[in-house]
């Protein structure tokens, strides 16, 4: 997309207000559009896509499957943007569909990434931007419909973790990482990343923990999938890291740990 048409620019004026004229420019020309029928899937619930959705046209319902029903969320308009997991990586909580025809300009992660030495401010500015706009994550916090249904509990302790081949068979040396929190369905560790890639590469990946508990036992051995890889600083490398564990602990399993 080269010349910004003025039917555009009208739609994004907060975003080029926002961004600037530069790096509006950027993201613009870096855009490419897609058109979709009525009822037809944008995004579903549980894909690993990273695109960002700029709402040009046309209405787009935004629902989320919870023990097999599909709820509905909210209808996203023209000049609304959707795509949590852009900025951290995750899986969709939520299935996109559009309810009109509807025009929408994608973003690709790699497309932000090679503006990174030129423009090195323009993530964090349309991350910004997107955080001021964005609805969804609000009303799914609001109804409940958070991705953990769990209670969480504070834990604090130094654990060893391995990646996990198809075998079941931890590989590797592993690495050394703090928990955050725990519940009978996973935990969350922290973990220094050099490069924001490498937090896109641990999404998706099984993982076995190792939970010092004391006692007879001494460790916990805990395996699970990786569903979401969020920064916990904004300007710094640490990553908190979502498991959710292939088997939840049962009531005595997390007294055990929380002591």
């Amino acid at each position: 997309m080269e010349a910004i048409s003025k039917e555009d620019l009208a739609i994004w004026a907060d975003l080029a207000d926002r961004l600037g004229t530069r790096e509006f420019q950027a993201i613009y020309r870096a855009l490419h559009e897609r058109r979709f029928r009525p009822e037809e899937t944008i995004v579903n619930q549980g894909d690993r896509n990273d695109t960002l959705f700029f709402i040009a046209q046309g209405s787009v319902k935004v629902s989320h499957r919870v023990n097999g029903r599909e709820l509905f969320i909210t209808t996203l308009n023209r000049g609304q943007i959707a795509g949590d997991n852009f900025f951290s990586p995750s899986f969709w909580t939520v299935t996109l569909t559009s309810l009109t025809p509807a025009r929408i300009h994608v973003l690709q992660q790699a497309a932000l990434d090679a503006f990174q030495e030129q423009l090195p401010e323009l993530r964090a500015r349309l991350h910004a931007y997107f955080l001021s706009a964005n609805t969804i994550s609000a009303i799914l916090e609001k109804k409940k419909l958070e991705r953990r249904y769990d209670q969480r509990f504070t834990v604090a302790r130094t654990i060893r973790v391995h990646p996990v081949d198809n075998r079941n068979t931890p590989i590797g040396r592993g690495f050394r990482a703090e928990t955050a929190d725990i519940s009978q369905g996973g935990l969350a560790f922290l973990v220094s990343l050099s490069r924001r890639e490498s937090a896109r590469l641990l999404l998706g990946r099984r993982m076995q923990t190792q939970l010092p508990v004391g006692g007879k036992e001494r460790f916990l051995t805990l395996k699970g999938t990786v569903i979401g890889v969020h920064p916990f600083h904004v300007l710094g490398k640490v990553f908190s890291v979502h498991l959710k564990f292939d088997h939840p602990l049962d009531q005595q399993g997390l007294h055990t740990i929380l002591g």
